[in-house]
């Protein structure tokens, strides 16, 4: 080969390779436009949304009736307790417990009434089936004697009411805000509902008796 031929084949490959160049680059300007503008766009901060406000939920019966009655008793014991002893210093002890506790029955045969409605009955195994939210939370220990329609006996052999009570130093109140409401409750559920009761773990018993039975009317 002549020196001739290999000049021309050198300057062939360089022209080659400058076109080649030319190509890639030609190809690649679209990606380096791109990220060159993406560089040199002014920033915009991402911000988020501020989440919507909850709506306003009033507090309802059925709030209530879901809470466990130990729960309840508590916080109406807060209240109640510090009242009823100002009551009885400016009042008297005997008068101010004689009016908590008439009106603690009242309260309690118009919830006796309201759950009947509720669940459209008024037997006993419907009573009986109707009142888990006074156990709940390990509230009562229990022994049940006699289970029949129209007969329920059974003893309270612990009460972790009696026990909160004794804790708030109101044990003497508790009998008057819930043990209260025993006898009132029922008659409000049935008129024919009759509960015999001797004593209460409250008052210093062992046990609690209770003593349902349902009654003929002409019986009550």
């Amino acid at each position: 080969m002549t020196s001739v031929d290999m000049g021309d084949r050198m300057r062939s490959r360089i022209r080659l390779t400058t076109a080649e160049r030319a190509a890639d680059a030609t190809a690649l300007s679209p990606i380096i436009v791109t990220n060159f503008k993406a560089r040199h766009q002014p920033y915009t901060a991402i911000t988020q949304e501020p989440p919507m406000p909850e709506e306003p939920r009033s507090f309802t019966e059925a709030d209530i009736d879901s809470m466990p009655v130990l729960v309840r008793r508590r916080i109406e014991a807060m209240v109640l307790g510090p009242m009823i002893r100002a009551f009885q210093d400016n009042f008297g002890e005997q008068e101010a417990n004689a009016v908590a506790q008439r009106v603690i029955e009242e309260i309690a045969q118009d919830q006796g009434a309201a759950m009947a409605k509720k669940v459209g009955a008024q037997d006993l195994s419907t009573y009986i089936a109707s009142k888990s939210a006074w156990t709940a939370n390990n509230a009562l220990e229990t022994e049940t004697l006699v289970m029949e329609e129209k007969r329920y006996d059974y003893n309270v052999t612990r009460c972790r009411y009696a026990e909160m009570y004794q804790e708030l130093d109101m044990q003497d109140l508790g009998f008057i805000v819930s043990c209260g409401r025993d006898f009132n409750f029922p008659a409000g559920f049935n008129k024919n509902m009759n509960l015999t009761r001797t004593q209460t773990i409250m008052q210093g018993a062992s046990h609690c008796d209770f003593r349902y039975e349902m009654v003929e009317e002409h019986q009550v």
